[in-house]
Order: structure tokens, then C-alpha cells, then sequence
């Protein structure tokens, strides 16, 4: 794939970036939550083929400043948080019904190794927990 104008370029990859990451949001918190949305991982895979696609047309000796930033960004976190989900399963395939301990230390949680992938599971799952009405 030949290689796009920066400016332009970048502002479709975060479109792109937007769609992917509000779909995988979607997916967390309703996994978290103990609902399963197996309709939505085809449109997350789809929407992350696309961007990778869009990303590696970019060319980033013509960026700067934040517009370099953002793209590292993007490609940073396309490559760490927003990986192809397998069809069978969203972000945890069998989530627990019984209610999350939501009264936690994020400071201790994130230092810990692979602190981060937990701490985001917590808060996911006490975000998506039903409140009582």
C-alpha cells in the first residue's frame, strides 16, 4: 500500500482508532458485566484490520510533535490492548456472577506485574456490575 499524506491520513486513522476503541469498550464492560456480545467481535476484528491497514500507509518521518505522539499512541496501544479477539470469547469468557471487590488500591494493583491488565479487569468489572435501584 503507497503511502498517504500524513495530515489527512492521520485524522481517518483516528476515526478509525475511535470506532475500534468504542467497540472493544463495549465488548469489556458487557464481559465484565456477565453479558456475552458475541455479534460485536466480526465488527472489532473488521475495524482493527482496517486500522492496521491505515496505520502502516502512514508515514511518520512527515509527523511532528502531536500528531507523531498520536500516532505512536495509536500503534502503541492497536498492538498492546487492542488485539483481534477469537470469535468464542470477548474479553472474558466466563465471568463471574458474584460481585466485584470494588473497594481496591489502583496505585498498588497498576505496580504490580501485569498490573495494568488487572487493574483495567477491576474497573471494568465494578464499571459494568448492576447497580441497586
Amino acid at each position: 500500500m503507497p503511502l498517504a499524506p500524513a495530515g489527512p491520513a492521520l485524522a481517518h486513522a483516528e476515526s478509525l482508532y475511535t470506532v475500534l476503541r468504542t467497540i472493544r469498550d463495549r465488548i469489556d464492560v458487557a464481559a465484565a458485566s456477565g453479558r456475552s456480545t458475541p455479534e460485536l467481535i466480526p465488527r472489532h476484528n473488521a475495524s482493527r484490520d482496517r486500522l492496521v491497514s491505515h496505520l502502516a500507509a502512514i508515514d511518520s518521518s512527515a509527523l511532528a510533535g502531536d500528531d507523531a505522539r498520536a500516532l505512536g499512541v495509536m500503534r502503541r496501544t492497536l498492538a498492546r490492548d487492542l488485539t483481534a479477539l477469537a470469535p468464542a470469547s470477548a474479553a472474558h469468557p466466563n465471568p463471574s456472577s458474584h460481585r466485584p471487590e470494588c473497594g481496591y488500591d489502583a496505585r498498588a494493583i497498576a505496580a504490580a506485574p501485569n498490573g495494568l491488565d488487572s487493574l483495567r479487569g477491576r474497573l471494568y468489572a465494578c464499571y459494568g456490575w448492576p447497580s441497586p435501584r
